[in-house]
Formats: structure tokens, C-alpha cells, sequence
């Protein structure tokens, strides 16, 4: 949890990034005095275009975190024998 709370820590430029598209497609509808279902439902659509990207973004910052699990050094590389399968539970 502590991981995707970081990520969203820094991407909350990007979220209110992703609110302004919705927000000005609400005014413009408004403007021209439509009804309220289009706005919903082009709301929807950046909502789930935003959650997809954040989710994309979340698989590749999790991929490249700082908290993830290291295998030791011992069990990277080996003179004799050249790279070794890493135990379970490690990442490399």
C-alpha cells in the first residue's frame, strides 16, 4: 500500500491534469445547454481513459521501485558457473 501511496504522491499533477479535460468538457456542454447525460457519460470516458493510464503507470513504477525486494549480490552472479537462478521471493 505504501508503494501505490507513494506513487500517488507523485503523479497528483497528472490527476489534476486529467480533471481539467472532464471539467472543460462539462462547460462547454453546459454552454450549449445539453442535457446532463452527455456530460456523464464523456465523464466516464476520461475517467476510465485516467485510471487506465494510471494503472499502466503504477505495472511500470512498480517495476521500477525503490522497495522492491533485491536478491543478495551472491546470488546475481558467480565467476565459475556465470549467472544462477535467484531464490524465490526475489526480483531482480
Amino acid at each position: 500500500m505504501k508503494l501505490f501511496l507513494d506513487y500517488l504522491n507523485k503523479i497528483k499533477f497528472h490527476i489534476l491534469l486529467m480533471i481539467f479535460p472532464t471539467i472543460f468538457t462539462g462547460i462547454i456542454f453546459f454552454l450549449y445547454q445539453l442535457s446532463p447525460e452527455p456530460v456523464l457519460y464523456v465523464a466516464l470516458l476520461w475517467l476510465l481513459a485516467g485510471l487506465t493510464a494510471c494503472m499502466t503507470g503504477f505495472s511500470n513504477y512498480r517495476k521500477c521501485s525503490p522497495y522492491r525486494k533485491k536478491p543478495p549480490a551472491a546470488y546475481t552472479y558467480s565467476h565459475s558457473t556465470g549467472y544462477q537462478s535467484v531464490p524465490h521471493g526475489y526480483t531482480i
